[in-house]
């Protein structure tokens, strides 16, 4: 695969899967694409290199006294390893070592109940790609499950009767998932009506699809979610991510416990739940402030 197709591919998991702004985006782009010119130099590449590699690189930008650079191609390459571990470029336990920094959290952005309610009431479902879109939207928040975990879901990980996913996730882990009444309705709609439609002559298992009748991809996704946005004049930069997010703060908000969340998301370390504490106590807080009679003066 050519280091282009493969800088393209990652741009738009940054944009689908993570959510990253335009800037953010480019900038990792670019900093993959100055390392890419330094691995074909040492006779390497972006599907080939090694910690040496890494460790060498990162003694340039140091020596150039670019701090800046070193922590944001550090970042870069984090999460292109998690992307390039994804679509099976490296082996899982492919692994880089950089020394342990300090970093703010960025708390995730969500939605409120109102604004999902009325992103999951735009599509229409007496056509075709509203129905789907309609089941995809529920399904996601629902569930809370990745996109890359949504786009690979198949007939055989839906079970009915248990109203819940079979959903494999980060390093072909299994988990279920329970989904509810509501997306339970609306994926019936699709799956014994318009998915026909789309499906045609063909024989597919995976769930989703395009109007070709292919697996929908990660880009066709954040594209049925921006056109629900806009068309409901939500946030400009909601991101299929967002959904996920909401997902796990209305649960927090309603009282459920952290383990739980965790166990939905799929997330192997409970330290990546914890973050939607801080969310939470931010929200009690503005609540507070917003209703309490005497919260100020």
């Amino acid at each position: 695969m050519q280091t282009q197709d493969i800088l393209k591919k990652y741009k738009i998991y940054l944009l689908v899967e993570k959510g990253y702004s335009a800037n953010t985006i480019e900038s990792y782009g670019r900093d993959l694409k100055f390392f890419q010119t330094y691995l074909q130099n040492c006779g390497e590449s972006l599907l080939d290199f090694t910690q040496e590699s890494v460790r060498t690189y990162e003694h340039e930008l140091v020596k150039k006294q670019e701090a800046t650079s070193t922590l944001r191609f550090q970042a870069a390459l984090n999460s292109y390893l998690v992307f390039a571990i994804e679509e099976n470029y490296f082996q899982e336990d492919f692994k880089i070592y950089f020394p342990k920094m300090k970093k703010r959290k960025r708390l995730p952005k969500f939605l409120t109940e109102q604004e999902v309610a009325r992103l999951l009431a735009a599509p229409d479902e007496s056509t075709t790609l509203g129905s789907r879109d309609k089941a995809l939207l529920e399904l996601m928040y629902a569930t809370g499950i990745r996109v890359s975990e949504v786009i690979k879901l198949r007939l055989s990980n839906i079970i009915f009767e248990l109203e819940c996913l079979r959903v494999i996730g980060k390093g072909n882990k299994e988990r279920l998932v329970p989904f509810g009444e509501v997306a339970k309705e609306a994926l019936n709609d699709y799956l014994n009506g318009h998915r026909r439609d789309l499906l045609g002559q063909k024989n597919k298992d995976i769930v989703f699809l395009n109007r070709f009748g292919n697996p929908i991809s990660r880009q066709g996704v954040w594209k049925v979610i921006k056109k629900y946005v806009q068309a409901t004049n939500l946030k400009e930069d909601v991101s299929p991510h967002v959904l996920r997010h909401s997902f796990a703060t209305h649960l927090l908000e309603h009282g459920a416990d952290l383990r739980f969340i965790q166990e939905m998301l799929g997330h192997s370390n409970i330290t990546t739940t914890e973050i939607y504490t801080h969310l939470n106590q931010d929200y009690l807080l503005k609540s507070y402030q917003a209703f309490h009679p005497r919260s100020q003066v």
